[in-house]
């Protein structure tokens, strides 16, 4: 089986943007607004109307992010898949949760299928608070991965170096 290789994006959904500096940015984009998606990587827009989609898969990648010998801090990435109509495949890593319920929100408005096994339009709904949110993921996600037959990445943060570059060991 061929690895995904998942482009890191953080996601914008209009009327909830999180506000940050668009000039110094350094990071990709998924813009969420009234009549499409755009996927913004290397400066380069690729824009994907609503009645262009076929369905949407969501899944979770789960990242340790700060340990010690008695303490461990797992972080969560969001694995958006986006499928069109005409085949085309846009494998996403959203390095941001502050506005997914609005994402999830905009694609049934929009009678989106959404393919989310993980139940994690749930999850992000019963559990606001990231803290507790993080906790409940950290207890229930292996065992719904393992469940569903998901292979479920956990990557250990190794640092970064000055060019910003992140070195992950990955865990499967």
């Amino acid at each position: 089986m061929e690895e995904i290789k998942y482009l890191p994006v953080h996601m914008i959904v209009e009327n909830h943007e999180i506000a940050f500096d668009n000039q110094n940015r350094k990071f990709d984009l998924i813009v969420i607004n009234n009549q499409e998606i755009e996927i913004i990587s290397n400066n380069i827009s690729t824009k994907i109307k609503y009645d262009e989609l076929d369905k949407i898969e969501v899944s979770l990648c789960s990242i340790m992010d700060n340990y010690t010998i008695s303490y461990v801090w797992m972080t969560y990435h969001i694995f958006i898949t986006i499928f069109d109509k005409n085949g085309n495949v846009y494998p996403l890593e959203c390095e941001n949760d502050d506005v997914l319920v609005h994402f999830f929100q905009k694609l049934h408005d929009q009678k989106i299928e959404i393919i989310d096994v993980l139940d994690l339009e749930e999850s992000y709904l019963k559990f606001k608070d990231k803290l507790e949110r993080n906790k409940y993921f950290e207890k229930t996600m292996p065992k719904k991965a393992k469940k569903n037959k998901i292979k479920y990445p956990t990557r250990i943060y190794m640092g970064k170096l000055k060019n910003e570059t992140r070195w992950y060991l990955i865990l499967i």
